[in-house]
């Protein structure tokens, strides 16, 4: 799952929400000692509503994670949104507010590190690619490096909404390329009868140098905003039959124009069921 919100258009506006309509989206990857490769692919078409326009994208990721250190790198790619709460803001016949031609790309590349030895495994959590044991928890420094960008042909505000923040309604491109440095910490416990769960927490600071493109002039701009993730994980660690969900949800926050705020969120419930020899 991939949305974006806006926050903070002004004149108390309510937060508006994009999102691609791709149904049934799935995932096919290949994991070995920590190491991990995926892609995602859409299920029939059929599925679509057409209410909500057409959607195209693209998602590659490629991680490793061990006890001590992991890297995650992704390039994802969604053309083509509709505005999910657009009765809120005049569509009151059902019907959407269509961006066919909004486009968000996002690529980069992050580091986890663990600042002392610990049972504690990331891949465990999610999947259990790694053996779960009674954990003693872990702190973590989490970084690295990310490039975001949004554009589109025509304004992303609904009509309804034109002139309460005249900046945005001119927008036509935001590159931001962002640093980023936080804390994260995970634990998971594991009961007698193989029984766990677990969860991992991460803040991160996030310094972004911005170049807007508007209709009649470009602006350049660094702020630093506060991002953050959630992933948890729950099962049975058996010594041959590993079951397990695990979840996970990713908010970055990027500062749009005057006192507005993109916060692009992404989302993952995974069920597996895994045998070992």
């Amino acid at each position: 799952m991939f949305t974006f919100n806006l926050n903070e258009l002004g004149q108390n506006t309510n937060t508006i929400e994009y999102e691609p309509n791709i149904p049934g989206l799935s995932k096919l990857g290949l994991s070995y000692d920590g190491l991990g490769a995926s892609a995602s692919f859409r299920s029939d078409v059929k599925e679509l509503d057409p209410q909500k326009g057409s959607s195209q994208f693209f998602d590659l990721q490629l991680s490793y994670h061990n006890a001590r250190w992991g890297l995650d790198t992704y390039y994802q790619k969604y053309t083509g949104f509709y505005i999910k709460n657009s009765n809120q803001f005049g569509k009151t016949d059902g019907s959407y507010y269509l961006m066919p031609d909004l486009d968000f790309a996002h690529y980069g590349a992050m580091i986890r590190y663990a600042l002392t030895p610990s049972d504690f495994s990331l891949s465990a959590l999610m999947n259990q690619s790694d053996n779960i044991t009674q954990s003693t928890g872990q702190y973590f420094i989490v970084g690295g490096i990310q490039q975001y960008r949004l554009s589109s042909d025509q304004s992303i505000i609904p009509t309804t909404l034109q002139n309460r923040n005249p900046d945005m309604d001119n927008l036509r491109e935001i590159k931001t390329t962002s640093l980023n440095l936080g804390m994260g910490a995970g634990k998971y416990w594991v009961s007698e009868s193989h029984f766990f769960i677990g969860a991992l927490f991460d803040v991160i600071g996030t310094f972004g140098i911005y170049n807007y493109k508007l209709l009649a002039t470009n602006l350049q701009s660094s702020y630093g905003t506060v991002s953050y993730n959630f992933k948890a994980g729950f099962g049975y660690a058996g010594q041959n039959w590993k079951i397990g969900l695990s979840l996970y949800n990713d908010v970055t926050t990027l500062k749009a124009l005057n006192n507005s705020y993109l916060k692009p969120l992404a989302g993952s419930i995974l069920v597996y069921l895994r045998y070992s020899f």
